[in-house]
C-alpha cells in the first residue's frame, strides 16, 4: 500500500503496538477537540459580553474576542497534534502532522457550526469528532487491513462530523421538552382515539397541547401534516358554564354558527358554520379544560374529537417529549 510504504518500517510493529498507537492518537484527538470546545466557548462568551454595550441599531463586530479564540484554537490543534504523533510515532511526520491538524479543525468546525443558533459546540461531541479522525488517520498509515479500516473510518467520521449537529440539536430540543413538561401543574396524559396517534406534545400557556395525526393519510401531503390538537389547561372558574348556559367561547360565534351541546359538559363549536374541515370540541375534566380543535388539514369527525377530548391514558415526560421531531 501506498501509504505503508511512505511510513517506512518504523510502522511495522506488532498489533498491541498499532493498537495502543491508534487509541493514543484518538485520545490526543479528544484532548484536541474538548480543549478547542472550551476555547470556543471562551470566545462566545466574551464576544457577546464585548457587544452587550451597543444599541439595537448598532453594527457590532467583536473583533479580538474572535481573532483570540481562532488564534487560540490554532495553537492547541497545532500542538497537541505535533506533540502527541511525535510521542506516538505516527510517521512520517511532514505527512500525518499536517494531515492531523488540518483533519482535526475540520472536523471540531464541521461539528461547531452545524449547530443551530451559532452557539459553541459541546467538548463531548469535538472530541468525539477529532478523536475518532486521528483515530482513522493513525490507522490509514498503517498496512494492510488496519490501513483499509482507516480509509473507511474516516469516510464515516466526516460523515457523522456533518451529520452530528442535528442530532445534538434534537436531543437538546427533547431535553428542553422534557424539563418544561415535567415542570407542568398539569397531569400529563395521552389522548386515545380510533385512528389516530400522538405525533407531537409540548407546554403552552401552562398546560399541555397534543398533536394528533392520522394513522390512515390519504395521498395529499396536507393529509399527513397533524389532524388536530388537544389542548389540557387549567380551567378558569369563568368560562365552565353552569346548568343550561353554554361555554364562554359561543359568546364568540355569530348566530348562524354553530355551537351545541353533544351530550353533558361536552360542546361543539364550528367557527365557520361548518363550511370548512375545521370544527373544535371543548369539554372538562375536574379543575381542568380540555379542548380538541381540528386543524382544517383533513376532516375530522366530531365522534372522534370527542373521543380524544374524553378519553386519556397516563403518560410520563420522557415519553411525550420523544413524540417531537
Amino acid at each position: 500500500m501506498f501509504m505503508a510504504k511512505v511510513a517506512g518500517p518504523a510502522m511495522a510493529r506488532p498489533w498491541y503496538a498499532r493498537a495502543g498507537r491508534a487509541a493514543g492518537a484518538g485520545l490526543t484527538g479528544a484532548a484536541v477537540g474538548a480543549a478547542v470546545a472550551g476555547i470556543w466557548r471562551a470566545g462566545w462568551e466574551s464576544a457577546g459580553s464585548a457587544c452587550q454595550g451597543a444599541g439595537f441599531d448598532s453594527f457590532c463586530i467583536p473583533v479580538v474576542p474572535i481573532g483570540l479564540a481562532v488564534l487560540g484554537s490554532a495553537v492547541v490543534i497545532g500542538a497537541g497534534v505535533f506533540l502527541g504523533f511525535c510521542l506516538l510515532r505516527v510517521r512520517p511526520k511532514r505527512l500525518t502532522i499536517p494531515a492531523g491538524c488540518v483533519l482535526a479543525a475540520m472536523l471540531i468546525w464541521a461539528v461547531g457550526v452545524g449547530l443551530p443558533g451559532g452557539s459553541p459546540p459541546p467538548a463531548w461531541a469535538t472530541g468525539l469528532a477529532s478523536g475518532a479522525g486521528l483515530t482513522s488517520l493513525a490507522l490509514m498509515v498503517d498496512s494492510g487491513r488496519a490501513q483499509i479500516a482507516g480509509f473507511v473510518a474516516i469516510a464515516l467520521v466526516v460523515a457523522g462530523a456533518f451529520a452530528l449537529p442535528r442530532l445534538i440539536h434534537s436531543r437538546s430540543q427533547q431535553d428542553a421538552r422534557e424539563r418544561q413538561l415535567a415542570a407542568l401543574e398539569v397531569p400529563l396524559m395521552l389522548p386515545v382515539a380510533a385512528g389516530y396517534h400522538a405525533t407531537g406534545a409540548d407546554p403552552v400557556n401552562g398546560g399541555l397541547s397534543v398533536s394528533m395525526s392520522s394513522d390512515t393519510p390519504g395521498a395529499s401531503a396536507l393529509s399527513r401534516l397533524p389532524a388536530f390538537t388537544i389542548a389540557v389547561t387549567p380551567a378558569a372558574p369563568a368560562t365552565q358554564p353552569g346548568p343550561d348556559e353554554k361555554p364562554v367561547q359561543c359568546r364568540y360565534l355569530a348566530l348562524h354558527q354553530g355551537c351545541r351541546e353533544l351530550k353533558q359538559g361536552v360542546w361543539l363549536l364550528f367557527p365557520d358554520g361548518g363550511a370548512s374541515n375545521v370544527a373544535e370540541v371543548i369539554t372538562w375534566r375536574g379543575d381542568l379544560e380540555v379542548d380538541a380543535m381540528s386543524l382544517g388539514y383533513s376532516k375530522v369527525s366530531a365522534n372522534a374529537l370527542v373521543q380524544a377530548a374524553t378519553n386519556f391514558q397516563p403518560d410520563t415526560a420522557a415519553a411525550l417529549a420523544g413524540l417531537g421531531p
